[in-house]
């Protein structure tokens, strides 16, 4: 115990297999939480409680801008200058509505001691200097009489692009409409308009203001000496005295009555499409057990293609994909949000109508038995299994803390979910018609609800583009020539900085690792090859809490390009269309029930030997140990049984994914534009675009046509894959698990690998680049 802290609390957490204490520093007033665990990827972070009062965007800026130099480490960008002799996992920060973060993890020891000094020194001694400012915030950019004066910034011309997205204006107008009356009113992010009022001052008071350790949640998690921790951490913390915490964050009072609200998105002059939703704030966030319940709920409603309010959406014909957050914890409270984008006109009111007739039936009649135990048992996975993805697991614990301890509330028991888990099913159990309940409480008879039409229109782009160059020109009248000649030297000034190096003796502040803090072995995952029948076979026998793992991975290097176009949409259909014994509900209600999930994908690569193009279809399954084998026998029915007779479903599937495409060009427009370009330098490259970029949103608009006027021939292509893809001989099988549940779901596996063709193993094809 280190003498400069005192224990507020300290719990075991068996859920995630770690120890955690919960201190104060004793002269600030700083929480840290210490997890300690057998995890060598070690996290660290610091988070603080940021709420803005307006839209300014100052809390983004900020988190740009205190990444730009620091009083220890003084350079333009540390953290770019950091990377080239890091082994960091995760080197980041996140704006919230609500809070900063600023987080870092590595798996070595002295990189993670690097990292950590770096991001401390970054958030409590930021340089921050006007020019700093200038360049994250806003500034006037003019070099001289003969250029035109520009609104310049990081910030603001991100948040331009962010504003540009119909997707991301109707995520924002949701939720300021639920929440008028606290500081979720407000974009944290900044909108363009508003950022333009952001002063120098206001920027540096915020900082004063909450970037402070009174204010800040400091969490540690991993293998490393959680003394050490301690010691580290209060050489800067003892540096200050006890401040201002941000104040805590209200709830919303209730509405007594449903608010209907109008918006626009800036949109082409042919752009038809509506964004029609609404939206419910449910309770607490901090609520656990509430908070669980909303999480089922909304998994019933939306959160399968076997949800009744999803296939009542989507099936209604009335528009393209379901748009909104859907269910969402991250703020104070929880709110729902979904509805249909790709709404025509005249369509617009036929939405609400359909929500509510829907709600109201469920109201009534319950769920199915079968889709609540579906539900249950995918969150139960999901929080049992602590998939992280790409992120560390430490950093996904840690935002959970935030829905507790941001709110000055236990951050431990978010990571303590078994007994609340429990205490749900116990419930259910007792009271099935618990989620009835919930749904006519929380949804149908509940006020507190917005309905949301965003429309395009055309002249939006045009009005703000009119209202920057008329508030420019205004500022720029009223300058006087000293004032004016002040802009053009701070514009010089400002581009002399940017092009500047760093000075050696900058440079060289930044830590580095040496030879001597590598580990010389290269960490190895044991694995075993062999045969299961004609397909190969790679068995890993890690601890993995008592879940397999399944991966079918079907070459198919030498499909015919026509073919291949289509298989990002045969890999839904292998899970969306039914089988030839259940319906795709019945086939998602199963999933659900038995397995962690089943999920397929088209991977597209370059053999690392001979570089030549791979194309795979990846077929993936996870379950709990003492399901494999229901899990192995529904990838059985999904393989062979599938039915493709069914062209409503499929065209649906089409219109989702064209929609989703659609919504990606204005965000992702950098990455559509490199991966045309890059279609030209390699077939891989080639095939890559085709499925996932401009090329891919044409075929799918095209697509969308041919199934309604010539579904034989498109339904003849998809059993063209059937027949050319699923066989044994071009199957590359992956297994992970236990080693006691290894030989049970090899067997498992084998049985269902002899029920598929033989066929013949690929042969790669050279495919023209165009």
């Amino acid at each position: 115990m280190h003498p400069e802290y005192k224990i507020i609390d300290q719990c075991s957490l068996p859920d995630i297999h770690a120890e955690g204490m919960l201190y104060e520093h004793i002269k600030t007033g700083a929480q840290v939480m210490s997890v300690t665990t057998d995890d060598d990827n070690k996290v660290f972070g610091v988070t603080f409680r940021t709420p803005p009062s307006d839209s300014t965007g100052v809390a983004h800026i900020i988190e740009h801008s205190v990444l730009g130099g620091s009083k220890k480490y003084p350079v333009k960008e540390p953290f770019k200058e950091l990377l080239k002799g890091s082994l960091q996992t995760f080197l980041n920060a996140m704006t919230y509505p609500d809070k900063t973060v600023y987080p870092v993890a590595s798996r070595n020891l002295r990189d993670y001691y690097n990292l950590m000094d770096v991001y401390l020194d970054a958030v409590f001694f930021p340089s921050i200097p006007e020019e700093t400012f200038l360049q994250e915030g806003w500034h006037i950019e003019w070099e001289n009489d003969d250029t035109p004066p520009l609104y310049k910034g990081v910030v603001f011309n991100e948040m331009k692009g962010i504003y540009g997205s119909p997707e991301n204006v109707v995520m924002e107008y949701a939720q300021q409409s639920l929440y008028p009356d606290t500081p979720y009113c407000h974009d944290s992010g900044g909108d363009p308009k508003a950022i333009l009022d952001l002063s120098y001052e206001q920027f540096k008071a915020f900082h004063e203001d909450y970037y402070h350790p009174s204010n800040a949640r400091i969490y540690f998690y991993g293998d490393d000496d959680p003394n050490e921790r301690l010691h580290r951490l209060d050489a800067i913390l003892k540096q200050f005295d006890k401040g201002n915490k941000a104040p805590a964050l209200p709830e919303q009072p209730p509405f007594s009555e449903m608010r209907t609200i109008h918006e626009g998105y800036a949109a082409d002059p042919d752009e038809k499409n509506h964004y029609v939703l609404k939206n419910w704030i449910l309770g607490d966030t901090s609520d656990l057990k509430s908070n669980l319940k909303f999480s089922i709920l909304g998994y019933l409603l939306i959160g399968s293609p076997a949800a009744p309010l999803r296939i009542a959406l989507l099936e209604s014909g009335l528009g393209d994909d379901l748009t909104g957050a859907g269910m969402d914890g991250h703020l104070r409270q929880t709110y729902l949000s979904t509805g249909l984008r790709g709404v025509s006109e005249e369509n617009v009111d036929k939405v609400f109508p359909l929500i509510d007739e829907t709600l109201n039936k469920l109201g009534r009649e319950g769920f199915k038995k079968e889709l609540i135990e579906a539900a249950i048992n995918s969150i139960e996975f999901n929080l049992r299994e602590n998939n992280s993805g790409n992120y560390p697991r430490g950093l996904v614990f840690m935002l959970k803390t935030m829905s507790t301890w941001l709110h000055d509330q236990n951050p431990f028991e978010p990571l303590n979910f078994s007994s609340i888990l429990d205490d749900l099913k116990q419930e259910y159990k007792l009271n099935p018609d618990l989620f009835t309940t919930l749904v006519n409480e929380l949804i149908v008879n509940n006020p507190h609800k917005t309905q949301l039409i965003i429309s395009p229109d055309p002249s939006k782009q045009s009005k703000e583009a009119a209202f920057e160059a008329s508030r420019l020109a205004e500022e720029v009248t009223e300058l006087s020539d000293a004032e004016r000649a002040q802009i053009q030297t701070t514009t010089q000034k400002l581009k002399a900085l940017q092009n500047a190096p760093d000075s050696e003796e900058a440079l060289a502040t930044i830590p580095a690792l040496n030879l001597s803090d590598l580990d010389e072995q290269i960490e190895r995952i044991e694995s075993e090859q062999g045969h299961l029948g004609a397909s190969q076979i790679i068995t890993h026998c890690q601890p993995t809490n008592g879940v397999v793992y399944l991966d079918l991975a079907f070459d198919l290097s030498d499909l015919p390009h026509h073919l291949c176009i289509l298989l990002p949409l045969f890999g839904r259909a292998l899970t969306e269309l039914g089988t030839n014994k259940e319906s795709y509900i019945e086939v998602t209600e199963r999933i659900g029930r038995e397995t962690g999930g089943i999920s397929s994908s088209a991977y597209v690569g370059r053999h690392y030997v001979s570089h030549k193009e791979v194309f795979t279809l990846i077929v993936r399954a996870k379950a709990l140990s003492n399901k494999s084998l229901e899990m192995v026998h529904i990838l059985q029915d999904l393989l062979l049984e599938l039915n493709l007779d069914s062209p409503d479903r499929f065209l649906q599937m089409v219109l989702e994914e064209k929609s989703g495409e659609e919504s990606r060009i204005t965000p992702s427009g950098n990455s559509l534009v490199r991966n045309r370009l890059h279609a030209r330098t390699h077939a891989a490259d080639h095939l890559q675009e085709a499925i996932d970029g401009v090329s891919y949103l044409s075929f799918l608009r095209d697509l969308a046509t041919r199934v309604e006027q010539d579904w034989d021939r498109v339904r003849s292509d998809l059993e063209a894959i059937v027949k050319h893809a699923l066989n044994q001989s071009k199957l590359l099988i992956n297994l992970t698990a236990e080693a006691t549940q290894l030989p049970t779901l090899t067997q498992s596996v084998n049985s269902l690998i002899d029920q598929l063709p033989v066929g013949k193993p690929t042969e790669a094809i050279e495919r023209d680049i165009i």
